[in-house]
């Protein structure tokens, strides 16, 4: 679609016809370069996709207890057991 800043080949010999129209072409291919750097810019910063990574990965991993989590019956797993 021309909102996508690349060219899409379906076959080998329209890969080949783009590549040959870019090559011979470098005012084409420059403003695909400007438009393809501003999408990327614009669609895959680092900071929104570091978040989203560490959202899927959280949801990978149970959440961890610490020894002084009273509220969700953590103690309990660390408490020294008692002589019998």
């Amino acid at each position: 679609p021309p909102s996508q800043p690349w060219l899409l080949a379906k076959t080998p010999n329209q890969w080949l016809n783009a590549i040959t129209h870019l090559w011979t072409h470098p005012s084409t291919a420059a403003t695909l370069v400007q438009s393809a750097h501003t999408w990327v810019r614009t669609h895959h910063d680092w900071p929104t996709q570091a978040q989203t990574l560490l959202h899927h990965l959280n949801r990978l991993t149970p959440p961890t207890r610490q020894p002084d989590d009273i509220s969700s019956g953590a103690t309990e797993d660390f408490r020294p057991a008692q002589a019998a």
